[in-house]
């Protein structure tokens, strides 16, 4: 842990004010905060995820076409939060330090009024944007390296769309096509995949997102031998111990960082207020529900594992409303 926050306390100096070295077009520092409560019947709580970070974009323009280049770095914390132990009782503070790069071609026009008001995020673990441009249309291709101080370290490639007012994203640990080109660690664990869509204003900066994110726990080599047995769910040997309460949001296991105490999925539509503040609605769980015919999937990735025939994560977690909301402030460096 002290070996992390040193490298930290690294890191971010040298960002801070290496502008002139790097060559940035624009360098900014981006601190913010994600504040939502989930109901379910009489089990009401709050989660919380805080970050600052700094991220900065390179126009590179050559006789082969017009390209950019993205680069970014954030530390944060959450708590009671998509990515933590579903074991209420447990104060299991997680704390990510993330760094991406990414690369693409890039229109030539930008906005001149509004130089950068389309923000993006590559990764969903904390509410940094790592992206902010004012280019017409863009398509990037890149990787996010996530350090954790639970030893969930990562890498998770993605893949980012836009044209004018419009952006989509898509991250994997290793789903197509990203395995092809070698661009996540291929685990199917922890941040193994979500996207979103993006609808940008000038006005708010983004008018709206919708997002779906999946974390997932993980048994070391059990994702693989499970898909190679052909098994349709993973059987996680802790699940002998998993007594669920009434609630069936809290369980009684040994040893709460088992792989099965973390699989959760969630959807969650941010609307902007203004530049800064959103409102967050939003389902979050297993996002599985029961019908005469057997159990239901509703998660994007539960969805693409059984067309594909892959195993599933079992997943446990209580269907919860979210509502909250996102604060993100920008500081332009000079």
């Amino acid at each position: 842990m002290i070996s992390f926050l040193r490298f930290l306390l690294g890191c971010f100096p040298a960002l801070l004010f290496s502008q002139e070295q790097l060559g940035f077009d624009n360098l900014y520092l981006n601190i913010g905060t994600t504040i939502n409560i989930y109901y379910r019947g009489g089990t009401n709580f709050p989660g919380i995820k805080a970050f600052v970070g700094v991220g900065g974009i390179k126009q590179i323009d050559s006789k082969y076409g017009n390209y950019m280049m993205s680069v970014g770095m954030n530390v944060g914390i959450y708590n009671k939060s998509l990515g933590n132990s579903l074991i209420l009782l447990k104060q299991d503070n997680q704390i990510d330090f993330t760094s991406s790069l990414f690369f693409g071609p890039a229109s030539s026009h930008i906005n001149e009024k509004f130089p950068l008001y389309k923000n993006l995020r590559t990764i969903n673990n904390l509410p940094f944007y790592n992206l902010r441009f004012g280019n017409e249309g863009l398509a990037m291709l890149g990787v996010n390296f996530i350090m954790n101080n639970h030893i969930r370290h990562q890498t998770v490639g993605a893949i980012v769309l836009n044209y004018k007012n419009l952006s989509i994203n898509y991250y994997n640990d290793g789903g197509m096509p990203l395995n092809l080109l070698g661009l996540g660690d291929s685990f199917d664990r922890w941040w193994t995949g979500g996207g979103g869509i993006y609808y940008h204003s000038v006005r708010k900066n983004n008018l709206f997102e919708l997002t779906f994110d999946q974390f997932t726990g993980y048994e070391r080599q059990y994702f693989e031998l499970a898909t190679r047995l052909g098994m349709d769910v993973q059987d996680y040997s802790i699940f002998s111990d998993i007594k669920p309460d009434t609630i069936g949001t809290r369980y009684n296991v040994t040893g709460f960082r088992s792989g099965n105490n973390y699989n959760s999925s969630s959807y969650t539509l941010r609307c902007f207020i203004n530049e800064s503040l959103a409102i967050n609605l939003g389902v979050i769980g297993s996002l599985r529900g029961n019908n005469p015919e057997g159990e239901r999937l509703w998660g994007v990735q539960d969805l693409i594992h059984n067309a594909m025939k892959i195993a599933i994560h079992p997943n446990f977690d209580a269907n919860r409303i979210l509502v909250g909301l996102t604060f993100n402030h920008f500081n332009p460096i000079k």
